[in-house]
């Protein structure tokens, strides 16, 4: 079964949808998508809808519930220290599918 979308917390939501944007693009991505006061983006290859996502840190949790991901369980918190902001995002493993080889390269050199 494909993958349904793919969903990364950013702590800098400009900054990673300006990355994501240039480096998506050869693959034919754009942003499709955008709630929750921007803090929310979906990118996509189709109009079919997105299929990666960037969470800021003041979008809601995954788990559906209004706990802000940044203020680490403590209510009503709006300074976050930069150990904290480290823990938003962690490793992770995304493959986005490309028509060719040609798509890869330009890919790469974008994300570089």
């Amino acid at each position: 079964m494909p993958i349904s979308h793919i969903g990364l917390n950013v702590r800098d939501m400009d900054e990673a949808t300006s990355f994501y944007s240039a480096a998506l693009k050869p693959l034919g991505y754009k942003m499709r998508m955008e709630f929750v006061d921007g803090e929310v983006r979906g990118f996509g290859a189709s109009a079919c809808g997105p299929d990666f996502w960037l969470a800021g840190p003041n979008a809601p949790g995954a788990d559906g519930s209004e706990t802000r991901h940044q203020r680490g369980g403590v209510e009503g918190k709006t300074e976050v220290t930069e150990e904290a902001r480290r823990k938003l995002s962690g490793p992770v493993h995304v493959a986005f599918a490309a028509k060719d080889r040609g798509k890869v390269r330009s890919f790469y050199e974008e994300a570089l």
